[in-house]
């Protein structure tokens, strides 16, 4: 534990010196830089560290090739979804659909570099009554459609690249935080930098990212991108937010904590030398330990790793088919964030072990391999 906490320090101290333009600081004698790659792969800014601590690295190091192809790649990934996304909305506003990007659709435009932020899903908002529609519309594109009129989003895959979730409420149907956005068309606005098309106001999209992320955090667990995202955000859009409104808000969503212990993070781990002095000195270490044995995929990934470690350990046969087994039949309470239907009708658990797997094969194999590979490296140790 201490020695994760050692390298989720060092990592939001790169990442902050990346953010910021300072000097990237030293590799400390208790790390190295593989748990640096492997750590800053869970959390989803390989492609940030990287270039912070290129220059470090030796050139002809197998760790160095696996991490610039990791780079290139999630390069190209950015580059292709960037140019998917003003497609999209292009073509939807054509065909009358209102459509509203969300989450990193959005908040990779704070960076520096946009493929900074890796982006599993590319995330928008359309109406409900217009969902038949858009799926027909994105099969002509040559998308399969993965999930339709399941949950509150629709899953629409393109390999390599383009995973498309196209939501028509921002929260399940039992989510608690459901009713503050049940009238969120009503309260859209006009993108003042695309003619025509519309976006979420800046405190809704601010309200909806501390959603999303307790949502992650509460069941699964949430990485540090989240919280840089958090620093982002504040940085650009602070001084304009109505403080009041979202006060209100989130003292109505009983969410003003998690907003606190937020926003006290950003700056703790991400802020100026200035901003850190005079940040709040709240004990987060809790909190700080979840986050960074977390990452894009939660916790519940990583759990699942130290199952198969455990069962090696103990030495019992056949390990690899044992651990997938446990990571097929999962406990009831770890499928409820994907399946909350469980919480009533705990009898369709069977059904949705099936589903589930169906679609990991389908619009997950990127973490599949990664989970694979990872196996790999605990057998070899």
């Amino acid at each position: 534990m201490r020695n994760e906490r050692e390298c989720g320090l060092y990592l939001t101290s790169i990442l902050t010196a990346v953010l910021h333009g300072t000097e990237i600081p030293q590799l400390p004698k208790k790390l190295t830089w593989e748990s640096v790659y492997e750590m800053s792969l869970r959390h989803g800014v390989e492609s940030m560290v990287y270039w912070g601590i290129k220059e470090y690295l030796d050139s002809e190091s197998l760790l160095f090739k696996e991490w610039e192809g990791k780079n290139s790649q999630n390069m190209i990934q950015a580059l292709i979804q960037e140019a998917e996304t003003e497609n999209l909305c292009d073509c939807f506003e054509q065909m009358g659909i209102r459509t509203i990007p969300l989450k990193g659709s959005v908040l990779r435009g704070l960076y520096s570099q946009p493929y900074f932020r890796y982006m599993g899903d590319m995330d928008f908002l359309i109406e409900e009554d217009a969902a038949s529609k858009a799926r027909s519309f994105m099969e002509k594109l040559g998308y399969q459609v993965e999930e339709f009129g399941e949950l509150y989003h629709d899953s629409y895959v393109k390999r390599p690249y383009l995973y498309v979730e196209l939501h028509r409420k921002l929260t399940f149907e039992d989510s608690k935080y459901r009713w503050y956005f049940d009238n969120i068309w009503d309260r859209i606005i006009p993108d003042e930098t695309h003619p025509g098309r519309f976006r979420l106001s800046w405190e809704d999209f601010y309200i909806y990212h501390i959603v999303h992320f307790i949502k992650h955090y509460d069941h699964l667990g949430s990485g540090i991108r989240a919280i840089m995202d958090t620093y982002l955000f504040l940085q650009r859009y602070g001084t304009i937010l109505d403080q009041n409104k979202l006060t209100e808000a989130f003292e109505k969503l009983e969410l003003e904590e998690v907003r606190r212990f937020m926003e006290e993070l950003s700056i703790r781990w991400f802020g100026t030398k200035d901003e850190k002095e005079n940040a709040a000195e709240t004990d987060l270490s809790d909190i700080e330990e979840k986050i960074w044995g977390s990452g894009i995929f939660g916790t519940r990934f990583f759990e699942a790793v130290k199952q198969y470690q455990n069962i090696v350990e103990e030495k019992k046969t056949f390990p690899k088919i044992r651990y997938f087994c446990q990571r097929i039949f999962m406990k009831k309470e770890w499928m409820l964030a994907d399946y909350p239907i469980l919480d009533k009708v705990p009898i369709l658990l069977p059904v949705c072990w099936i589903h589930r797997g169906i679609k990991a094969v389908v619009t997950k194999r990127e973490l599949l391999e990664r989970e694979f590979r990872l196996l790999i490296k605990k057998d070899k140790k």
